[in-house]
């Protein structure tokens, strides 16, 4: 069952369509915001024989297909588009009131569907999630100095052996492949992220953007590892 509804998607799609008037200006966007750059590779930005509407068709049907390993894209894309506040190509068209006003509209009914996904997300997940950041949040508190010295072990484990220590962020364990990689990257950056705990204050989003950060890094690693193997 797709984690994303038919009308999330149709709302993506729309949001996308209205929101960059260039091709090239919709290509940086994507490249921008997916994780898996081979995605904008896969498709001819250049050719004049498709239309703006035909990418984002072939961009989301690819996505969709492989959903298991995009979903972060997936979500990243729609989060950047409710993000947006400015639309430079827009404002230099001549009916460039119409066509902000567009943008802004569709911006805000992909923003409806992604609090919606947002909230679909079982109350299990996020009562660990939040038990997480809690228990980080209050061994900071109660820590003091010894907080220091635990990021200075971490900084010198990373230097001394960064594959150890990228598995343990990532909790990936046996044989390293993209497949495992991607697929245990899913699940850290979906348990993680801090737009789920918008609500929060501001230590807990502060933990959890460290701990995204250090997930995307550990993703990053295992890449670049996996790419010079081949």
């Amino acid at each position: 069952m797709s984690l994303f509804s038919g009308a999330f998607i149709v709302a993506l799609k729309e949001a996308l369509a209205h929101s960059f008037w260039y091709k090239n200006e919709l290509r940086e966007f994507v490249k921008c915001s997916v994780a898996d750059a081979s995605l904008v590779g896969r498709i001819d930005w250049v050719s004049r024989q498709y239309s703006k509407r035909d990418l984002i068709d072939t961009l989301i049907d690819t996505v969709m297909k492989g959903e298991k390993t995009y979903n972060s894209d997936i979500y990243s894309l729609a989060q950047g588009l409710t993000e947006i506040v400015r639309y430079p190509s827009l404002e230099r068209q001549r009916d460039r009131a119409k066509k902000i006003a567009e943008a802004r509209k569709y911006r805000e009914i992909l923003k409806k569907h992604v609090l919606a996904f947002r909230q679909s997300i079982g109350s299990k997940t996020r009562n660990e999630e939040y038990e997480f950041y809690k228990s980080e949040y209050e061994k900071r508190l109660s820590a003091g100095g010894k907080e220091t010295n635990k990021a200075a072990e971490n900084d010198a484990l990373k230097k001394r052996d960064p594959e150890t220590y990228y598995r343990n962020v990532l909790s990936l364990t046996g044989k390293i492949t993209k497949g495992r990689v991607k697929d245990t990257y899913m699940k850290q950056i979906k348990r993680y992220h801090p737009d789920k705990f918008s609500h929060l204050d501001e230590d807990f989003i502060r933990l959890a953007t460290d701990k995204t950060k250090e997930i995307n890094e550990a993703f990053a690693y295992f890449m670049d590892l996996e790419a010079g193997k081949a």
